[in-house]
């Protein structure tokens, strides 16, 4: 907990340092944001549960390495 703390003010530092702010809200989900990053579909308007699905399968199929 204690390192975990420690880390998150660097990185606070760092993100001043680097004139950018931090923004406490989670993002969400668009299909602009599949198109981005090249999971296109060829359904339009689809419901955001289907848009998170697809970017669940998105991550599990990145390679993290």
């Amino acid at each position: 907990r204690t390192s975990y703390i420690d880390m998150s003010l660097e990185a606070d530092r760092l993100i001043e340092h680097l004139g950018g702010s931090l923004l406490p809200k989670r993002p969400v989900p668009s299909e602009q944001g599949l198109l981005r990053l090249g999971a296109k579909t060829d359904e339009s308007g689809l419901p955001l549960w289907r848009i998170e699905e697809c970017y669940m399968s998105h991550m599990a199929l990145s390679d993290m390495r």
